[in-house]
C-alpha cells in the first residue's frame, strides 16, 4: 500500500498473480492513460456534454476500482449516474473536483514508488 493510502496494489498484484515486470507495466499504463481520461471528462464536464462524461468516468471506473482508489469509489460512480440520468447535475462538481484531486495524488505517489 502506498504511504498515502490513497491506493493499494493488492488487486493488481492479485490479477498478475505477483510479476513484478507486469506490475510496473500496469502503473505505466495507468499513468499515460490516465491524465488524457481525466482530462477529456474535464473538458466533457466544462462543455456539459452529458454522454462523454459517462463515457470518461466509466472507463476512469475501471482505473479505479484496479488501483484500489476507495477514496474516489463513490465519486467517480456518482458523475457516471448523474451523466447518464442527466438530473441533479450541479451535484457533478464537487465529485469532479474531488477526482480529479486525488487522480493527481495517486499518479504522483505511483511516479515516486515506481521511480517513473
Amino acid at each position: 500500500m502506498s504511504e498515502n493510502n490513497l491506493y493499494n496494489l493488492s488487486g493488481l498484484m492479485e490479477f498478475v498473480e505477483d510479476d513484478k515486470e507486469q506490475i510496473v507495466f500496469l502503473v505505466s499504463i495507468f499513468l499515460e492513460d490516465v491524465p488524457g481520461m481525466l482530462k477529456d471528462l474535464n473538458q466533457a464536464h466544462r462543455s456539459g456534454d452529458l454522454e462523454k462524461m459517462k463515457f470518461f468516468s466509466h472507463k476512469l471506473k475501471s482505473s479505479v476500482d484496479l488501483f484500489k482508489v476507495d477514496t474516489i469509489h463513490t465519486e467517480i460512480r456518482g458523475i457516471e449516474q448523474y451523466a447518464k440520468s442527466g438530473i441533479n447535475l450541479v451535484q457533478i462538481d464537487p465529485l469532479i473536483e474531488k477526482t480529479n484531486t486525488v487522480l493527481e495524488t495517486v499518479m504522483d505517489g505511483l511516479r515516486k514508488e515506481f521511480s517513473l
